[in-house]
């Protein structure tokens, strides 16, 4: 399965469709939030909706950010292409920037930020009408709820959920895998196995199909069985 390949999971198709509702949308309530465990897929789905976006921008924390305001020259540089050391000259830029265009900002690994960068973002939000998402693990839905002026200003609240089975069937299409027998009936033991074996994850899943095609080619098999789905299972700890 090539890197170039995006899945359009169900989290991802969910994310799209309510970002673009925000996006649309100008109430002054445009934050968002995106949580769920690590392995779930917020990342991929954020990073191919700022691809597919041309106003849409991708950020993410990085231990820098903790000190000042150097979030504001981040946020300017990720506009612009300019970082400013300075607050004031990061605002101007960011100013003239959103003014001239409605963007939409994604904040990843915003569980990493402290409740005070965290109201810094909402200040762009506030001042400039712009919808920013905060994505990451789950401690990020307590610091929003820590903070009214965070929590009342959600457009939505998205939890990634576990992937699915059809997910997994998805996945293993896109590696050229099919689950099905010979008379095209899918495997329901295939794919409930995959489910379990996955923690609700998507790498794994990206995994097994990488190793479905593996042992398919080296045995020169035309179609996964479930003898396979089970051996590249337990070659999984």
């Amino acid at each position: 399965m090539s890197a170039t390949n995006f899945i359009p999971t169900q989290n991802y198709q969910h994310l799209a469709e309510r970002c673009k509702g925000v996006l649309d949308s100008r109430l002054s309530i445009e934050l968002a939030e995106v949580s769920g465990p690590a392995g779930r897929g917020k990342t991929t789905a954020v990073q191919h909706l700022v691809a597919q976006w041309p106003n849409a921008v991708y950020l993410r924390f990085n231990e820098d950010m903790r000190f000042g305001n150097r979030i504001y020259s981040e946020v300017a540089y990720r506009l612009t292409g300019t970082r400013p050391e300075k607050t004031r000259q990061s605002w101007s830029i960011i100013e003239k920037a959103l003014s001239e265009r409605r963007h939409i900002l994604f904040f990843d690994e915003a569980d990493r930020l402290s409740v005070r960068h965290l109201n810094a973002l909402r200040d762009l939000h506030d001042n400039f009408q712009t919808p920013v998402v905060f994505v990451g693990e789950e401690p990020l839905i307590a610091k929003v709820d820590s903070e009214r002026r965070l929590r009342d200003r959600m457009a939505f609240r998205l939890q990634f959920k576990p992937i699915t089975e059809a997910d997994v069937i998805m996945v293993f299409k896109m590696a050229d895998v099919s689950l099905a027998d010979m008379d095209r009936k899918v495997l329901p033991q295939a794919v409930a196995l995959l489910l379990s074996k996955s923690g609700g994850t998507f790498r794994p899943v990206v995994h097994f199909a990488r190793e479905c095609q593996r042992v398919m080619k080296v045995n020169g098999m035309t179609a996964v069985t479930l003898e396979v789905i089970r051996s590249v299972c337990r070659g999984r700890k």
